[in-house]
């Protein structure tokens, strides 16, 4: 019995390209088409694909919901996921859920074939493409494992104060916020700074929350 493919993405020249390769070198296949979310989702619970193949961007559902849902779902099967952006947020939510795959469209053409063989032997594929982003996102975690401890060395007014100093407000703006004076906020400052090693001085600390934005705002 041949494998069953759903391949859902909105653009069909593309979508008609990448059923072409796919049936080109799995010749015992059969594709579903879909050109939205929603049909895609409506396909796979009807024809009950061995593996689906999900534009991000889709109308009405986008693939990291309806990868999400397969997966949540009694039957759930192999999914890749395509999109046309490199991005470090796409990526970790992809493998939140639940994506085995995750091609960037300028080389799925080259790489789907693999990707589908892979998949369905219950393996990982990530384009070759995405290689130095897994990098950053494994950097980001150890960078964010190191911070966690510095963190927790801070006290709740001198957490509050780095997050006011992340959205770069001053030292007076601070005061009024925190209802302190403004020489308790260069102290809460001054604490900070040497429980993080940094210089006192040049707007250290703003440059340093600056940097780690993403970060602070999620304490």
């Amino acid at each position: 019995m041949g494998i069953k493919i759903l391949v859902a993405d909105d653009h069909p020249i593309f979508r008609i390209g990448l059923c072409n390769v796919i049936k080109e070198a799995i010749t015992d296949c059969e594709i579903f088409e879909a050109d939205n979310g929603s049909v895609a989702s409506e396909i796979f619970k009807s024809k009950k694909p061995d593996v689906a193949i999900l534009d991000i961007n889709m109308p009405y559902k986008d693939g990291l919901e309806l990868c999400k849902d397969i997966n949540d779902s009694k039957n759930p099967i192999p999914v890749i996921l395509l999109t046309m952006f490199k991005e470090q947020t796409l990526l970790v939510k992809a493998k939140e859920n639940g994506a085995k795959s995750y091609l960037i469209k300028d080389n799925s053409v080259f790489e789907v074939v693999d990707a589908i063989k892979a998949v369905l032997n219950h393996q990982y594929y990530w384009s070759d493409s995405l290689r130095e982003l897994e990098n950053e996102i494994e950097n980001s975690k150890k960078e964010i494992q190191k911070l966690d401890s510095v963190f927790k060395d801070l006290s709740t007014t001198e957490l509050k104060t780095l997050k006011l100093v992340c959205k770069n407000y001053t030292s007076k703006e601070i005061s009024e916020v925190l209802f302190v004076t403004s020489k308790s906020v260069d102290n809460y400052r001054s604490r900070i700074c040497k429980k993080l090693g940094l210089d006192q001085g040049h707007n250290s600390l703003l440059v340093w929350a600056m940097k780690h934005k993403d970060i602070i705002e999620k304490l």
